[in-house]
């Protein structure tokens, strides 16, 4: 007689409970392993300094009491740098909003070329570095909480944001057609942008 069938309890495959657990993942678990991905990836890291720039002359306009930043120079890089990171003052959609989601943006870069989260996360930790070390460097001292926040926050939206996308792509293993390919779309924009999707 066979138990009842019961939503709440899964048959376990004997051969599989036995399986060696999953590995935990490292950086050489990732699959970006081929020179044209690391090309790809270099290629779209100097675009995003590029569009930092930019950023930063958007930035620029805002009013003083928005950004909290002072006159900028390059040589104020160097000495803002040395001074170290100091806890900010930003308003809370700075730290808590803009940073997270340009963390999950960083995060994706990485991810959408084919690297495991930990290299993405190391990508994302990179890239908020370089934005809080040289590019906001030359108007102010490095943020510590926007150096722990960025990336940390990037992970987690980032690969929930990843894992949606994928979910909605694949379905049920048809092809996807206009509303699964717009809500990819509407999940991973830049992605979509860089010919991604």
């Amino acid at each position: 007689m066979s138990p009842p069938r019961d939503a709440r309890y899964v048959a376990v495959d004997p051969a599989r409970a036995l399986a060696p657990p999953l590995p935990v993942p490292t950086l050489a678990a990732t699959t970006a392993s081929e020179p044209s991905v690391w090309r790809d990836l270099t290629f779209v890291s100097g675009v995003t300094v590029v569009v930092q720039l930019g950023v930063l002359g958007v930035l620029t306009r805002f009013p003083a009491t928005s950004t909290s930043w002072g006159d900028g120079s390059f040589g104020n890089i160097l000495k803002n740098d040395l001074a170290g990171p100091r806890w900010d003052g930003d308003p809370w959609y700075w730290n808590y909003i803009t940073h997270p989601v340009a963390g999950a943006e960083y995060y994706l870069l990485a991810r959408n070329r084919g690297c495991s989260w930990t290299a993405s996360l190391l990508y994302a930790t990179a890239m908020s570095a370089y934005w809080e070390l040289v590019t906001e460097a030359y108007f102010e001292r490095p943020s510590s909480q926007d150096l722990i926040i960025t990336p940390l926050a990037g992970l987690v939206l980032g690969e929930l944001r990843y894992q949606a996308k994928v979910t909605v792509l694949e379905g049920q293993g048809t092809k996807a057609g206009f509303w699964r390919v717009l809500a990819a779309v509407l999940l991973d924009p830049l992605d979509a942008l860089t010919g991604g999707l």
